[in-house]
This record gives C-alpha cells, sequence and structure tokens, in this order.
C-alpha cells in the first residue's frame, strides 16, 4: 500500500523538478523514473548496532545511475521507530 501511494511521485519526478523555484542551470534534465519502494526491515545484523539506516537508494555509481536509474529504497518500521522514539523524548 505504501509504495503504491509514492508512484505518484515517481511518475511526477520530471514535472516536480521542473517547477522548483530554482534556476534552469541547476535542474536536472535527464531525469529517470525511479522506483519506490517501501519495505519492513525483519532482521538486521552486525557489530555495530548504529546508525540505523532509514532509507538507501541504490546503485551508488553515478555511471551506472546515467544508463540505469537507481531505486529507493524506505524501510517502513524503522523510520516509524525513530520517530517513537523521539516523540517519546519529547514528553
Amino acid at each position: 500500500p505504501s509504495t503504491d501511494k509514492l508512484q505518484l511521485f515517481t511518475s511526477a519526478i520530471a514535472t516536480i523538478e521542473n517547477q522548483l523555484p530554482i534556476p534552469d542551470e541547476y535542474k536536472n534534465k535527464n531525469l529517470k523514473e525511479s522506483p519506490i519502494a517501501v519495505v519492513n526491515e525483519i532482521y538486521n545484523g552486525g557489530d555495530v548496532p548504529l546508525p540505523w539506516l532509514t532509507a538507501y537508494n541504490l546503485p551508488v555509481d553515478n555511471e551506472i545511475i546515467k544508463k540505469a536509474g537507481s531505486k529507493l529504497t524506505l524501510i517502513k518500521n524503522i523510520q516509524e521507530g525513530i520517530q517513537f522514539q523521539i516523540e517519546r523524548l519529547r514528553n
């Protein structure tokens, strides 16, 4: 469901870029549609517990991105957990 809601942004990314209030020289003219996926992390292992990744964008190589594009993955339950902790600290 969350991934489906974000498809609106994926299909409109070029339109959004063109409407930004910045000079045209800074706008990306070669934007490609990048899929956005929303996932829940089930397990995370390793020696160092922090920092928690809340999202990642792959690949990271600019040449590959120019040829094939990239994919943004948002980790929903980690983002919600961090937000919960922030709200708890505020109160």
